[in-house]
């Protein structure tokens, strides 16, 4: 698994390559007949004592110093540039260079140790995993109901029990545990997510201090096989959630209500900082009884708020549309600052 600083800094590089220069040994520019920016193609006919090769260009042979990996009778398309008075060439930037012959291992490859945390931590990644965002999954809010009118959510119960579900996932266990020795969360807070539940029933696990998990997972044998096998589950899902910076969140925000909660960071580049540039999105995709099938794209970042509602009912997007004022009312109460709302009909 590659984590996503790594995946952005190559492809940095890759915007950054520039195509190599091929020297041309003892050929003036004007003596060679060509020009800067002709496209000519080179016979490899052979590769000298010293490393370089000899190539023919328009019945000219020529000593050029070509990547080692080419071979005699490659046909390559390259550029006349100029340097200086001298004939110099590169690829042609429609053309790569010449494909690497595949390696071959040595006889006895080099013996290579892994630390005990490198071993724990690839034994805890799956190799074969497609790239799917941590799940929290088979989750349950109970919110409450406004007295006065019937079956109305208490949607201020509701967001506070969801920002709950997943602050005490256990998803973000060791983050929590660094707030609580700066003295910005308390240990009654920090003990009822999973992992601290768990250091209960390891050996000297009673204590006022919450054990590290990777404690926990090198006594996984003091546990039940039920709660080793989801403290492992559970660090799974924290590796998943920090390589790709998305979390998806599966449960009932109301009684026979399922819904599909996903969070993604998206922060560019590897600063862990709070900065101005950094915004956060959430999806959420539900099918309710009387709006049907309805997915809401949620961005948020130093502007405000943007939403993009989308639907399969023409009826329910009319819904939506005729309410963005009162949407706009409530944005501002909590608030917030709605900069675009928008609604789409898949069938439009």
């Amino acid at each position: 698994m590659i984590g996503n600083d790594a995946v952005a800094s190559l492809q940095a590089l890759v915007r950054t390559y520039n195509k190599p220069l091929i020297e041309v040994h003892d050929a003036p520019l004007e003596s060679a007949k060509l020009v800067p920016g002709q496209l000519v193609q080179a016979h490899v006919l052979a590769q000298l004592p010293n490393g370089r090769f000899q190539v023919s260009i328009q019945n000219q042979l020529l000593d050029l110093n070509l990547p080692r990996n080419t071979q005699p009778g490659d046909e390559l398309e390259l550029q006349v540039v100029e340097s200086k008075g001298k004939l110099v060439l590169t690829f042609a930037s429609d053309r790569a260079t010449p494909a690497a012959p595949p390696a071959t291992l040595p006889e006895e490859a080099p013996s290579v140790q892994l630390s005990a945390s490198a071993k724990l931590v690839s034994s805890l990644l799956d190799p074969h995993a497609d790239s799917q965002p941590a799940l929290l999954a088979n989750r349950q809010v109970q919110p409450s109901l406004l007295e006065g009118e019937a079956a109305r959510l208490d949607t201020r119960d509701l967001s506070r029990q969801l920002h709950q579900s997943v602050e005490k996932s256990g998803v973000f266990y060791e983050s929590h545990q660094k707030e609580w020795l700066a003295g910005q969360r308390s240990l009654t807070a920090l003990r009822q997510e999973p992992q601290a539940s768990m250091t209960q029933q390891l050996p000297n696990g009673g204590g006022d201090n919450p054990a590290p998990v990777s404690s926990v997972l090198n006594q996984t044998h003091a546990l039940g096989a039920q709660d080793g096998t989801a403290l492992q589950q559970l660090v799974q899902q924290q590796l998943r959630a920090l390589d790709e910076r998305q979390l998806l969140w599966q449960g009932q925000v109301w009684p026979q209500q399922p819904m599909e909660w996903l969070i993604r960071d998206e922060r560019q580049g590897g600063g862990g900082g709070e900065d101005e540039g950094r915004s956060w999105s959430s999806r959420l995709t539900l099918n309710l009884p009387q709006l049907g099938p309805l997915q809401v794209n949620v961005r948020l970042d130093a502007q405000g708020v943007r939403l993009r509602f989308l639907t399969d009912r023409e009826e329910t997007a009319s819904q939506i549309e005729s309410a963005q004022s009162r949407l706009q009312e409530q944005f501002g109460a909590a608030g917030l600052n709605l900069t675009e709302a928008r609604v789409a009909a898949h069938d439009r």
